[in-house]
């Protein structure tokens, strides 16, 4: 039985898109050899005309869209930063300010997610929940 692909999944997958698209990370998939034959059509879509296109530097618009992404997508970026011999230097420069230079994950966020996930209050599970960031 394979997994059902609900409305909640589709409007998580619309939202990546379009943070994507807003920062411009979709420009750096017509760099990519298996997109080279499709390159002319590609171009021709509305998001690749010369006044949409982002002027800061290919890495900082990846580490951007992955901040908006949030947490998830911020620890997958600092796990790449440590393995830089899979990224491009420029890209493994960036993604090192994902280490240290991240806003802090709001703590009472944390709490109700911890809670969510436990499906009974943090006062049952743990002695202590410090909601302050380290």
């Amino acid at each position: 039985m394979g997994a059902r692909f609900g409305i909640g999944q589709f409007f998580r997958i619309w939202r990546i898109q379009r943070v994507l698209l807003r920062h411009g990370v979709h420009e750096l998939l017509l760099d990519t050899p298996w997109l080279q034959p499709m390159r002319l059509a590609l171009s021709l879509l509305p998001w690749h005309w010369p006044w949409y296109r982002q002027r800061l530097p290919r890495a900082e618009r990846l580490r951007n869209a992955l901040e908006e992404l949030g947490p998830l997508f911020v620890k997958f970026g600092q796990t790449l930063s440590t393995r830089r011999d899979l990224l491009p230097e420029d890209i493994a420069n960036e993604f090192t300010r994902l280490q240290d230079r991240v806003p802090p994950f709001p703590g009472h966020i944390a709490r109700a997610l911890v809670e969510a996930s436990l499906e009974r209050p943090l006062a049952e599970v743990f002695e202590h929940f410090d909601e302050t960031p380290l």
